[in-house]
């Protein structure tokens, strides 16, 4: 039943990147929609954000010869699960459309054992679907199209293209997907993908479109890096905590992307969240640790994460308090992550990244903890530190491409790159945001490695 595409206890996880609240209205007046191109509702290049946005199974980004896409995403259902939503992505759109227009969904589609089966369902903001239809694609390489007219108009991220893939065991091949708002009255059954399925309706105000901005910002071309020289980015995520069922669905989202992308990177646990921790907390940091094949570092963020004021003066965890609780505190989250999950912290990064003399002293007292996360040069430890060089964030939980750009320009040439981020507060357009930042730094030809990583490459190279 349609109710049942989105199963109601399923959180709408990992939506795809929105690139803002963009009126369309003046782009139809003025020049209308133009319909071989149309308005795109994808950026240029999905893959990422389907990939971000995949639940359930497992899916990956594959090569594909002889079709005009190059790359094709593979989706893999190793076992029938209860549900046909239980195994699907779920991304919202990038840009606006106008009441009426139609809107189109292409894709091709192969399977491996030739009985494929997949549903396409696109909703408008009331949760109405614009269109929905079952596709079985078999073992050659098919091109599909369907599309529905659109009731209202929407905004940037109002309308959610779901495909599930849930009802069998089965491994799909999807490339050359499209989403794009036509002209009303636009018949689609049969008809072929335009050459450049982009926005193409700037009209003649000259408004760039949504994903144009976009794509412009993240392909800025910089000069070439000095070759012969590893460079090191290390994501540096604050905040994890557990629930019943795992992590929140922010940290999912993240977790999956790094998987997707065959990264590494670093979550600090909040450790009172090991104090009386669901199993499937544990699990889920057991499985990802890099100790054990997975692609995350975990640091010790501090037991209660505790940033107050008193006396007019700030006052956190590790910057106030005295020798006793600070010391307590410090043993306290290393023993709890060591009983619930057999691990062990490498790297520690205070609350707000303050610190005081007494933590300095505490730090030392632990000498398996080797990486001080911007650590103070001033401070007088013997950790390894890595310092503050360019911001990921604009605020905490606040992803922002073009301020990080602003550090980026000048301290590229580093040799490594410690960007700070909060995943638990990111907005589906501040994870959009953060997709574009690891997209330059990809571009860049950086390595994604962990903090320790990064110490043991500096140790090695020491005498």
């Amino acid at each position: 039943m349609e109710a049942n595409t989105l199963h109601p206890n399923a959180s709408p996880r990992r939506p795809g990147r929105i690139w803002g609240k963009f009126s369309l209205a003046a782009m139809v007046l003025a020049a209308g929609l133009c319909a071989q191109g149309g308005v795109s509702l994808l950026p240029d290049d999905p893959y990422p954000l389907f990939l971000a946005s995949m639940g359930g199974g497992k899916s990956s980004l594959v090569p594909v010869e002889g079709k005009a896409f190059g790359k094709a995403l593979r989706i893999a259902v190793a076992e029938k699960p209860a549900n046909h939503w239980d195994v699907q992505f779920v991304v919202k759109s990038a840009a606006a459309a106008p009441a009426g227009s139609t809107l189109a969904f292409w894709f091709s589609a192969r399977s491996r054992k030739g009985d494929g089966h997949l549903l396409a369902t696109l909703k408008d903001k009331a949760g109405k679907a614009v269109f929905r239809k079952e596709f079985t694609p078999g073992s050659a390489w098919s091109d599909e199209v369907v599309g529905g007219p659109l009731a209202a108009a929407v905004q940037a991220g109002e309308l959610t293209l779901i495909l599930t893939f849930g009802w069998q065991v089965q491994e799909i091949e999807l490339g050359g997907l499209a989403l794009l708002a036509l002209e009303a009255g636009t018949k689609v059954e049969g008809l072929p993908l335009p050459p450049q399925a982009r926005v193409t309706a700037s009209g003649a105000a000259g408004v760039p479109a949504p994903a144009q901005v976009a794509m412009a910002e993240a392909e800025e071309e910089l000069p070439p890096l000095p070759g012969g020289v590893r460079r090191f980015a290390i994501f540096k995520w604050d905040d994890l905590t557990g629930r019943p069922d795992g992590v929140p669905p922010p940290f999912q989202r993240v977790a999956d992307f790094v998987a997707s992308n065959k990264m590494h990177a670093s979550l600090g646990i909040i450790c009172n969240s090991l104090e009386k921790p669901s199993e499937a907390y544990c699990q889920w940091i057991k499985k990802r640790a890099v100790e054990n094949g997975g692609p995350f570092e975990f640091w010790f963020h501090g037991w209660d994460h505790l940033m107050t004021t008193s006396n007019g003066r700030s006052y956190t965890e590790f910057s106030g308090p005295d020798y006793g609780s600070q010391k307590t505190h410090f043993e306290w989250g290393v023993a709890a992550l060591k009983e619930k999950t057999g691990l062990a912290f490498r790297s520690f990064g205070s609350a707000g990244n303050q610190y005081d003399a007494t933590s300095v002293k505490v730090f030392e007292e632990f000498p398996e903890v080797k990486v001080w996360l911007f650590g103070d040069p001033k401070a007088g430890s013997t950790k390894f530190l890595i310092p503050r060089l360019v911001e990921g964030e604009r605020g905490a939980g606040r992803p922002d491409y073009a301020n990080f750009m602003k550090g980026y320009r000048s301290k590229r040439t580093a040799e490594a790159l410690l960007i700070q981020g909060h995943p638990g507060g990111w907005s589906d357009a501040h994870f959009g945001e953060f997709v574009k930042i690891h997209a330059r730094l990809v571009k860049d030809g950086w390595e994604f490695a962990t903090p320790y990583e990064y110490y043991q490459y500096k140790s090695n190279e020491r005498p």
